[in-house]
C-alpha cells in the first residue's frame, strides 16, 4: 500500500485506532454504515503517513522471530500451552474466558509493574459500543473487563499513553499488538514504556451491524 487511503479503500483497515493516535486526534475514528471503525479522513502529514504505513496491520503483518520454539501445524510457533483461569471467583466469573487477561492486568497494576492498563470498556453513554480507557487500579481493570463483540479502537489511546511517560500494559486483539510492534520500530518509547502486551484468541474484527441484527431479531432498540 502506498497510503492509508489505499489501506481503507482496499478493505484492509481493521479499525485499530492508530490513525487517530498518530494524528493526535485530528483524524478521528468513526463508525461506517457497514458497522466498522475507520478513520474519518486520510489527511495525514508525510511524517504521519510514514509512521502509519510502517505500523498499520492492514499494510504490514510480521511475526516476531521465535528462535527454536516448536512449531505446531495449526497453532504455529509456541513456547507452551496451558489451561488457566483466575483464582479470584469474582474475576473468574465476571470477566471473559475465566478472567485470565483481567487477572494478569490486575496483577501488573497491583505489583507496581505498570502505572496503568490501556484497554477498552463499554461506552458509559451507549454501552453497546466501546471506548478506549486507561485503568489505574485493580477495581478499574475489573470494571472494564469482558469481551467486546464489536468494533474497538484501543490504539486511539496509544499516544496519550506514551505521552504519560510511565510504564503501562496494553490489552488488544493480535492485530492491534502487531501495530504496537510495528510502531516500536519507529518510536523508541514503545519498547521502553509498553512493558506488557496482552492478547486473546481472535476470530476477526466484528461489525456493530452484527450486534444490531441480534437486537432487531429479538425486538429491542439500542
Amino acid at each position: 500500500m502506498k497510503s492509508i487511503a489505499d489501506v481503507v479503500a482496499n478493505g484492509m483497515c481493521i479499525g485499530c485506532g492508530l490513525c487517530e493516535s498518530v494524528s493526535e486526534g485530528r483524524v478521528r475514528m468513526g463508525l461506517t454504515e457497514a458497522g466498522g471503525h475507520r478513520p474519518t479522513s486520510t489527511d495525514f502529514s508525510e511524517a504521519e503517513e510514514a509512521t502509519l504505513l510502517a505500523s498499520c496491520p492492514g499494510n504490514t503483518v510480521s511475526a516476531r522471530e521465535q528462535g527454536d520454539a516448536p512449531v505446531d501445524p495449526i497453532w504455529g510457533a509456541h513456547r507452551s500451552m496451558l489451561m488457566a483461569w483466575s483464582g479470584e471467583p469474582e474475576v473468574r466469573h465476571r470477566a471473559a474466558t475465566g478472567g485470565v487477561l483481567t487477572a494478569l492486568a490486575r496483577h501488573l497494576v497491583d505489583a507496581g509493574e505498570v502505572a496503568f492498563v490501556l484497554h477498552v470498556r463499554a461506552d458509559p453513554v451507549a454501552p453497546m459500543r466501546s471506548v478506549w480507557t486507561m485503568s489505574e487500579t485493580v477495581d478499574e481493570v475489573l470494571e472494564a473487563s469482558g469481551s467486546r463483540y464489536g468494533p474497538v479502537s484501543v490504539l486511539a489511546g496509544m499516544y496519550v499513553a506514551l505521552d504519560r511517560g510511565e510504564p503501562f500494559a496494553v490489552v488488544g486483539k493480535p492485530c492491534d499488538l502487531n501495530a504496537v510492534h510495528g510502531l516500536a520500530q519507529v518510536d523508541p518509547r514503545v519498547d521502553k514504556l509498553c512493558v506488557a502486551r496482552l492478547t486473546m484468541v481472535c476470530g476477526g474484527t466484528s461489525r456493530f451491524t452484527k450486534s444490531q441484527a441480534v437486537l432487531d431479531e429479538i425486538g429491542y432498540s439500542e
